[in-house]
């Protein structure tokens, strides 16, 4: 778990200097749209190039825009998640020391498992399971198999 919540504050900063990145980049082009303007009204850029200019600009606008926004539903996210984890690690301690697993525990554990489709990979089929736990979602456990050759943890 200590892996897991140091592998998500390296993720989220890297995520917070992409969307401080995007945001700097949006502030530097609205300053070069007006800058392009200004020079096609005194006459110092020719129309055509004006037009190009411009509609380069806003498609880069859109496209960071697009992204800044991506990456605020994702810092949202996981800094929910990372808030969780104390409400996470009160439910795990409960089950520490299981003897039985059932139905009624891996519901109050487990929000949701994905399975995907199986994929070919040197002759073999391997299919990719996913689980995501209660308030936490998927945490990435470093797992060492040995002699389980069928096996593919991902």
């Amino acid at each position: 778990m200590q892996q897991d919540t140091a592998a998500r504050k390296a993720e989220l900063a890297q995520q917070r200097k992409a969307l401080a990145d995007a945001q700097k980049r949006m502030a530097d082009l609205d300053v070069l749209v007006q800058k392009v303007y200004e020079d096609n009204a005194l006459g110092k850029l020719p129309d055509a190039r004006y037009l190009k200019l411009s509609v380069q600009y806003e498609q880069e606008q859109q496209g960071i825009a697009h992204l800044a926004a991506k990456l605020e539903r994702e810092i949202e996210t996981e800094t929910a998640q990372m808030v969780d984890m104390d409400k996470f690690f009160v439910l795990a301690d409960r089950y520490a020391n299981l003897t039985e697993l059932t139905a009624s525990i891996v519901n109050e554990l487990i929000s949701k498992i994905v399975v995907h489709s199986p994929e070919k990979r040197y002759s073999r089929k391997h299919v990719t399971i996913e689980v995501f736990f209660t308030y936490v979602g998927k945490i990435r456990i470093p797992i060492n198999i040995e002699n389980m050759e069928d096996v593919d943890i991902a």
